[in-house]
C-alpha cells in the first residue's frame, strides 16, 4: 500500500527533503539492489555505479556479501570467536573494504599477518585497499599496525566470554574508552559501530532497538545525524537523536509494507546506515524532481 493512501504523516517542520522522499528513496535503491533492475534516475545510476558506498542495504553490499559468502569468514561459526577471526574482521573492516582484493579475488580469509602480508606483496596499494571506503581516506596507513592488530586480537576470546557483553560494550571496546589509546589504530566511532553491528548481525550481542541506534548516531555524529536532520528532525541532543530513531522507525511500518520491510532487510541499523547513505546522495536525489514520483 502506497504513503498517499494512508492516514497522512506529517513531516518534522523545516524537512528540506522530507519524510516521503527518505522512502522513495529506499524504494528507489532497492531496485537497484535488484538483479536485472535497471537504474533509470540519477540517484539510482549514483547508487549502481558505487553499491558499496551508497547502497542504503548493508548487508547487500558488494563486501559484505563476499564477506558473508565465504565459509571461512569472520562471521561464520567457526571462525566467529576466534583471534583469526578478529584479525580477519579487522582486516576487513579497516583495510580491504571495497577493495578488489576482497571485491574481485574474493579474499576473505587471512588468519594471521604473514598470510595478509604475502598475499599484499608486490602489489599496488590500490589493490587491497580503497580510501574511498566508507569515508576513511587515510586506511592505507592502517596496514603498518597490522601486528597490533593480531596482538590486541589475543584477548578476543576472553572478552566476548564475559556475560554482560552487549553492542555498546563492544563498541567501546572496539573504539577505546574516550580519553584513552585506541587498541586498533584506525577504529573511529564509524568503523567501530561498523564492526559491531557486524557481530550483533553474527549473533554474537543483541540487536539494538531504534532508541538505543539514535544515540550511537549522537556519539558517532556523522552521516546519520545528518541524514535525520535532512529529513527535518531535531538532532541537537542525544535525546533528540533517540527519539528521531523511534520516530522514524514507526513512520517505516506505516510508509512500507511488512513485505517491503522484509525483502530489504530493514531493522534499525540498517535505517541508520540508509540515513548516511541519504545524506552523501542528497545533493543528487535534491536534483532530481521526480524522486517522490518514482514508484
Amino acid at each position: 500500500m502506497e504513503p498517499s493512501s494512508r492516514t497522512p504523516t506529517p513531516q518534522p517542520p523545516g524537512s528540506p527533503l522530507g519524510l516521503p522522499c527518505f522512502f522513495s528513496f529506499l524504494k528507489a535503491a532497492f531496485k537497484v539492489a535488484q538483479e536485472g533492475t535497471a537504474p533509470n534516475t540519477s540517484t539510482q545510476r549514483a547508487i549502481a555505479s558505487d553499491r558499496d558506498r551508497c547502497l542504503p542495504f548493508r548487508q547487500l553490499a558488494p563486501s559484505k556479501q563476499v564477506v558473508l559468502n565465504d565459509p571461512r569468514g569472520p562471521f561464520s561459526p567457526g571462525m566467529l570467536k576466534t583471534q583469526q577471526g578478529l584479525f580477519d574482521a579487522l582486516i576487513f573492516r579497516l583495510i580491504t573494504q571495497a577493495s578488489p582484493i576482497l571485491v574481485v579475488e574474493k579474499r576473505v580469509h587471512f588468519g594471521s599477518p604473514p598470510t595478509f602480508e604475502a598475499s599484499i606483496k608486490g602489489k599496488d596499494r590500490s589493490y587491497y585497499c580503497n580510501q574511498k571506503a566508507a569515508g576513511q581516506n587515510s586506511r592505507f596507513n592502517n596496514v603498518k599496525h597490522i601486528h597490533d592488530y593480531w596482538n590486541h586480537a589475543s584477548g578476543w576470546s576472553d572478552h566476548i566470554s564475559q556475560s554482560e557483553i552487549t553492542l555498546q560494550s563492544l563498541f567501546t571496546w572496539f573504539t577505546g574508552k574516550e580519553g584513552e589509546k585506541k587498541q586498533f589504530f584506525g577504529m573511529g566511532n564509524l568503523m567501530g559501530w561498523l564492526l559491531a553491528s557486524d557481530y550483533a548481525y553474527a549473533g554474537l550481542v543483541g540487536m539494538p532497538d531504534s532508541a538505543e541506534v539514535g544515540e550511537i548516531i549522537f556519539r558517532i555524529d556523522a552521516g546519520g545525524r545528518g541524514g535525520l536532520r535532512l529529513i527535518g528532525f531535531s538532532v541537537d541532543t542525544k535525546e533528540e537523536c533517540a527519539a528521531a530513531m523511534l520516530a522514524l522507525w514507526d513512520l517505516a511500518q506505516r510508509f512500507l509494507t511488512p513485505a517491503e520491510i522484509e525483502e530489504m532487510g530493514l531493522d534499525p541499523i540498517v535505517l541508520e546506515h540508509a540515513l548516511c547513505k541519504f545524506k552523501r546522495l542528497s545533493k543528487c536525489i535534491a536534483e532530481v524532481s521526480e524522486v517522490l514520483w518514482w514508484l
